[in-house]
């Protein structure tokens, strides 16, 4: 029976509805709004979920409202890059996206030497594995292996990577670079003074 007709039935005097769980938002984002299923992360199922507490108007709205911005991004060719970069990024761990974050801050490509200076201890203790995930996932190549050196797809991917770090951060990471390579090339400073 149709909504309509359940409320115009007889022996209906309250009609309620309980809030949408997670798997009948991906099916209205997929089957109603024919959104492709690899669209949808889990962390934005999640987050419609969490604005809209389940209710099945607002996740339609919501996700219309996101679909039209994503329509208009489509025009600006780096924007619609970044809608993908997002949704990308979105499937990552919180210490795969820093690894990225800070290597776009590092430049088009980037020495693991390097990346370790200014990767807190937590984060550093897995960059390897962080490396060599997002390195399969094509975020990064590796172009060198002594010293191990990885390059960015394009530049941008690193500028969408690098715009989403706060400006204090990024000087903080490079004002940590300048620190590290004044301290170990105190004697011979004259090779990086171009940096």
């Amino acid at each position: 029976a149709s909504f309509t007709e359940l409320t115009q039935h007889r022996s209906t005097l309250r009609l309620e509805l309980q809030p949408l769980q997670k798997d009948e938002i991906r099916m209205l984002i997929t089957v109603d709004l024919h959104w492709h299923e690899d669209d949808c992360s889990d962390l934005l199922i999640e987050d419609i979920q969490g604005v809209t507490f389940g209710n099945a108007y607002w996740c339609k709205e919501l996700t219309l409202q996101f679909i039209t911005e994503k329509g208009q991004f489509l025009r600006d060719p780096k924007a619609a890059l970044g809608v993908v970069v997002s949704a990308k990024l979105s499937k990552l761990t919180v210490e795969q996206r820093e690894v990225l974050k800070a290597g776009s801050i590092l430049g088009d490509e980037f020495a693991v030497e390097m990346l370790m200076m200014v990767l807190s201890k937590e984060i550093a203790q897995t960059v390897i594995d962080s490396l060599m995930y997002l390195a399969d996932h094509n975020f990064i190549t590796r172009i060198s292996s002594d010293p191990l050196v990885y390059i960015f797809p394009n530049r941008v991917i690193r500028s969408i990577l690098c715009d989403l770090s706060p400006k204090s951060e990024r000087t903080k990471v490079h004002l940590g670079i300048a620190q590290q390579v004044e301290g170990l090339n105190a004697h011979n400073l004259e090779p990086f003074y171009e940096m």
